[in-house]
């Protein structure tokens, strides 16, 4: 489904400038989809908070940047273009993952962390030495699906963003037992954004 040019494509341009950390750190975000992470991400990384040079573990922005998908979003739709390369591009984006810890760099994961394998990865990552500084932007079921549906480019099921909310609420009291550093920042009120809880 994708191709060897676009994996290709998309391995240079995510992993050619990655330097090896010193002390590799993961930035690691919580959040049901639409709650504001990936802009979190971005002005992290634009006031220097996060490092530029990291490796952003984000299944979405592998899928949205694949040829492949573009082009079944303009023909067939955004739905179609979803069902088609979510599992693919996530399974891209673990492959480039492991490569980049490998690397000994440091790791921006950009995910909703929801998901017990989310969990997992980060218990295997700080077994491998690396710091572990979480980041959890709450923002309730109701206020991510009016968002989402806003959003362009990109599709996400109502029944995924709820079924996240559910299963993040049952990881946060074990992922404030595993990191080193647990952060919260309510994001409910798009006029105050990532007001800070703790």
């Amino acid at each position: 489904m994708i191709s060897k040019a676009s994996i290709s494509q998309l391995r240079h341009q995510m992993l050619h400038s990655l330097v090896e950390s010193e002390n590799p750190t993961v930035y690691a975000m919580a959040g049901i989809p639409a709650s504001g992470k990936s802009t979190f991400v971005a002005t992290a990384q634009a006031s220097g908070e996060f490092p530029v040079s990291a490796f952003v573990l984000n299944p979405d922005l592998v899928m949205t940047a694949l040829p492949e998908y573009q082009k079944v979003a303009r023909e067939e739709g955004l739905v179609a273009a979803f069902d088609m390369y979510e599992m693919p591009a996530r399974e891209l984006a673990y492959e480039l993952f492991a490569e980049a810890v490998e690397q000994q760099v440091d790791i921006i994961k950009d995910m909703a962390s929801a998901r017990q394998e989310n969990y997992e990865m980060l218990q295997a990552l700080k077994r491998k030495g690396y710091r572990l500084y979480m980041f959890y932007i709450a923002v309730e079921p109701d206020e991510a699906i009016r968002r989402s549906a806003a959003r362009p480019g990109r599709h996400t099921p109502v029944e995924l963003i709820r079924e996240r909310s559910h299963s993040l609420k049952l990881l946060l009291p074990e992922y404030r037992g595993l990191v080193d550093e647990f952060h919260t920042f309510d994001n409910n009120d798009q006029k105050r954004p990532y007001r800070r809880i703790m």
